[in-house]
């Protein structure tokens, strides 16, 4: 038997995806390109790469934060999916989510020398001496 959870540590629970729903607001935005890249990663691990954040919702669980972690795990026909359970309201958990998307938004993306940008749906090469094929 494992012991309870101590202080800062998570509980992760097995839930049915499809009693996990999308909120009808994410500030978070992915490229065709990165969304398909993302698929194929879940596809490859059998399983999301974090746990969604999930809080309880007129009888199911509605997504806080992940949702981009488990339309992927839909897509790849995972029936169970690794949550963390927690109690919030629905003004809360919006807010939750804010700091983790400027964050993602306001890191540089790297430049130079043979890096592979995204530039919508196509995948860039920078040109010029050097940074090309």
């Amino acid at each position: 038997m494992a012991a309870p959870p101590g202080p800062g540590m998570i509980v992760v629970t097995a839930l049915p995806g499809n009693d996990i729903r999308p909120d009808d607001y994410n500030p978070s935005q992915m490229t065709a390109f990165s969304v398909k890249a993302h698929h194929a990663e879940v596809r490859r691990r059998g399983r999301p790469s974090k746990p969604i954040v999930v809080r309880p919702a007129d009888g199911r669980y509605e997504i806080v934060n992940g949702e981009h972690e488990w339309a992927a795990a839909k897509a790849a026909g995972i029936a169970e999916v690794p949550c963390e359970i927690v109690e919030a309201e629905r003004l809360r958990s919006q807010a939750a989510e804010l700091p983790e998307e400027q964050a993602r938004q306001a890191q540089p993306r790297p430049t130079g020398a043979g890096v592979l940008l995204q530039d919508g749906d196509r995948e860039v090469v920078p040109e010029g001496p050097g940074q090309g094929p």
